[in-house]
């Protein structure tokens, strides 16, 4: 909670940067359940863009992060009215990106009656634009729609899709929510293809490495120099990422590793 909270000296309230920390902590403070304080921050963040005449919906998205702040703290309405603004700016800008983004905020503003068509719509932009995020949360916005509407096939359809590209992505709470949606819909996502050690950091393949050659977590923090939460943290993320249930897996996963007749006796850690 501390960097929320955390304020820059007054003397930089007039520069631009104070806008940008406003918009980085107004996601935040939506992060951690926190709409009303998201609002006030990303609505003071959009306050300034006006004032520097930057209506651009491309410039800085603060209007879509304020939306779902709005929604999250119970005003659909404004988050419609941004919705609408935004739609009508994008399109005087020819920027997909902005505009798919500005069409699933509305959607999700609004009521059942057209929401499918125009989470279609933002799809079908969002899909030629290249922008995979916001695609990737409108496919699962989409499947969440057509679910509800009781279209249980096309559901499975869309969410698989966006489940798909959030984990290609490593976007963990969208993944997390397009599986959750998957099992509702009555699918039986398995667990989705890793892309191997490659796609693990430095500090996360040294840790796994110790681990699949039998060291402990404490005897890891100790070679390492760091704690014993730091090794269960990265352990935590090797196991998402190469989807393992656990540290019997690894040495299969990463290949023999080079741990050594030193290695001690492994122990039933996760």
């Amino acid at each position: 909670d501390a960097p929320a909270g955390t304020v820059p000296p007054d003397a930089i309230d007039d520069a631009w940067q104070w806008s940008e920390y406003l918009a980085a902590r107004g996601r935040l403070r939506l992060a951690q359940n926190d709409p009303v304080a998201a609002v006030a921050d990303l609505t003071e963040c959009g306050r300034r863009q006006e004032l520097w005449q930057r209506t651009n919906p491309a410039a800085s998205p603060w209007w879509y992060w304020a939306g779902h702040a709005h929604l999250a703290a119970g005003d659909p309405a404004e988050a419609g009215r941004l919705a609408t603004r935004a739609v009508d700016l994008a399109h005087s800008v020819d920027f997909p990106v902005a505009l798919g983004r500005a069409l699933e905020l509305l959607a999700s503003a609004g009521g059942e009656r057209g929401r499918l068509q125009i989470l279609e719509d933002a799809e079908g932009v969002l899909a030629q634009s290249g922008a995979a995020l916001p695609l990737a949360r409108t496919r699962v916005a989409r499947g969440r729609a057509l679910l509800r509407a009781g279209h249980v096939g096309p559901a499975r359809k869309v969410l698989r899709r966006g489940w798909d590209g959030s984990h290609a992505l490593g976007a963990h709470a969208l993944h997390d929510e397009a599986h959750g949606l998957l099992l509702g819909a009555g699918a039986r996502p398995r667990r989705a293809a890793s892309r191997g050690a490659g796609e693990l950091t430095r500090s996360e393949k040294r840790v796994a490495r110790l681990a699949a050659a039998g060291r402990t977590n404490l005897q890891i923090a100790v070679a390492l120099f760091v704690t014993r939460r730091t090794v269960e943290l990265h352990l935590t993320s090797v196991y998402r990422k190469l989807g393992l249930s656990g540290r019997k897996e690894l040495r299969s996963a990463l290949g023999r590793p080079r741990g050594g007749a030193d290695a001690a006796p492994a122990r039933r850690e996760r």
